[in-house]
């Protein structure tokens, strides 16, 4: 017997548990979702982040309300070009607070140099093979807010990102990059050296 067939007959014997097995799936899909948002970042991001959100709401928006309170004094707010416009701009920087607050409320910070290398992670350095070409290029796998392209280094929730992780050494994978799909073979990992961890 499987477990479901089994959950079956012990629900069929004793109906009133059925709220108890239906409640403890609901809490683990409820744990999954938070997991899969929960965005994986570099300490030194969040700051960064925490930084942008702080200027934001100690400078930004009060100086907002005050440009809405001197347009307001301009005379008939329907005519008036200036109120309109701070109004506006205050809708983007409400929005930009909000997106802020939730990315760091859902935002994980770790420290790269706690990375293991058994498998390609965020906070490891990645050699790949292009099985296509035969060029060897090394990635570094980095946090969601820490990516660089120009510089090989690659949030985890790239498409890059997402098809090395959690491969070992010797792993073979496809890539979808816009109409171009790629073939790799992952051939080291290693720990990402903390002095290359983006400032």
């Amino acid at each position: 017997m499987d477990k479901r067939s089994v959950l079956g007959k012990m629900v069929k014997a004793h109906p009133d548990i059925q709220e108890f097995i239906t409640h403890g799936d609901k809490e683990k899909e409820e744990r999954q979702a938070q997991a899969d948002l929960t965005l994986i970042v570099s300490w030194a991001s969040l700051e960064r982040r925490r930084a942008k959100l702080d200027e934001l709401v100690k400078v930004k928006i009060p100086a907002n309300t005050k440009e809405i309170e001197i347009a307001r004094e301009y005379g008939d707010l329907r005519e008036n070009a200036e109120f309109k416009a701070a109004k506006e701009q205050q809708k983007v920087l409400m929005t930009q607070q909000a997106d802020l607050e939730n990315e760091i409320e859902n935002a994980r910070g770790i420290n790269y140099s706690d990375a293991s290398t058994e498998i390609a992670n965020v906070g490891t350095s990645v050699i790949v093979t292009h099985l296509d070409t035969g060029e060897r290029q090394e990635y570094a796998l980095l946090g969601a807010w820490d990516g660089d392209p120009d510089r090989n280094r690659i949030s985890y929730l790239t498409p890059m990102g997402k098809a090395i992780r959690g491969r070992a050494p010797g792993e073979e994978v496809e890539v979808q990059l816009g109409d171009d799909t790629r073939r790799l073979r992952v051939e080291s990992i290693a720990a990402y050296a903390a002095e290359q961890a983006p400032a």
